[in-house]
């Protein structure tokens, strides 16, 4: 899966938003973001905080889980 297909990429980019913001707002690095979204991998502790950013619209369905 490429970077743009993923749901999470896809929330970001139609709400207006930011790589670099969102990286802050979630806690992590804005490569580590890119990784994730271009691996569709994230631990389980990530999956949530995107969750609770994303008011549950990218839940862990639109992730794999790493470990």
């Amino acid at each position: 899966m490429s970077k743009t297909q993923h749901p999470f990429y896809q929330w970001i980019k139609a709400n207006g938003l930011k790589m670099g913001y969102v990286a802050d707002q979630i806690g992590t690095h804005p490569r580590t973001l890119g990784r994730y979204l271009k691996t569709g991998s994230a631990p389980l502790l990530f999956q949530n905080a995107v969750k609770g950013f994303t008011g549950g619209v990218v839940g862990y369905e639109a992730w794999e889980t790493a470990e």
